[in-house]
């Protein structure tokens, strides 16, 4: 699965122009209402629109870089702790490390090394390393059934996870996570409230792409086009 394009809401869309491109170093869009964000092979954008709460994303990074991640990354903002001292998050079952930063609206974004891809990089760590958007943050009080609802629609399938309390749904290179609100009630390593935010995306899976809306706890998905 491929996140082609991501679309946030923001309630402060200049905080978010200064931080990806003063910050980051990303190259970025601007039009009335509206930012796009390049970010490897998709495109993160943001429309000015009131939100009740903040949003978690996350970028893929080459496998072997979180350590030079982390350092490039630690010299232009802090990092969320995920544990004392620690700043760096090892989910074995996963087979990844992830690094934790908060964006210029204070979203919860992440960069994550998957070493199930093996698709390590010899260049020096820098933002051009960023691959693409890798996960998309959908919570929902039935997490169960958005799964059985995007393999029924798009094809895809459940990949890790508890279904009742917290799973993702896809594959290691574009994944929604599902957690259920009621009962994972903070974004991990934060104490932010996990909530059940819009969002619009654009998704490639199976070359067939499609159009993904999620409004008042509602997935909308329509297909864009079909490739035999």
């Amino acid at each position: 699965m491929h996140i082609e394009k991501l679309r946030l809401h923001s309630d402060n869309i200049d905080q978010q122009v200064s931080f990806f491109r003063d910050i980051l170093g990303l190259v970025t869009r601007s039009s009335e209402g509206l930012l796009s964000i390049d970010v490897g092979t998709s495109v993160l954008e943001f429309v000015d629109s009131p939100v009740d709460g903040k949003y978690h994303y996350c970028f893929l990074i080459p496998s072997n870089q979180i350590d030079e991640a982390k350092e490039w990354l630690s010299k232009r903002l802090d990092l969320i702790e995920v544990e004392e001292n620690n700043f760096i998050a090892n989910f074995e079952s996963w087979n990844a490390h992830s690094i934790y930063f908060y964006d210029g609206n204070g979203n919860i974004a992440e960069l994550i090394a998957r070493h199930d891809l093996q698709n390590e990089s010899q260049d020096k760590f820098g933002i051009q390393s960023l691959i693409s958007i890798n996960e998309i943050g959908t919570p929902h009080v039935n997490p169960r059934a958005l799964d059985r609802q995007l393999q029924s629609t798009i094809g895809s399938l459940y990949w890790k996870g508890d279904l009742d309390r917290f799973s993702t749904h896809g594959d290691q290179y574009g994944l929604f996570l599902l957690p259920n609100y009621k009962i994972k009630k903070t974004w991990f390593p934060t104490e932010i409230e996990v909530k059940p935010l819009p969002y619009s995306a654009t998704i490639v899976q199976d070359s067939n792409k499609y159009l993904v809306q999620y409004i008042n706890e509602k997935l909308l998905m329509d297909l864009v086009n079909n490739n035999p």
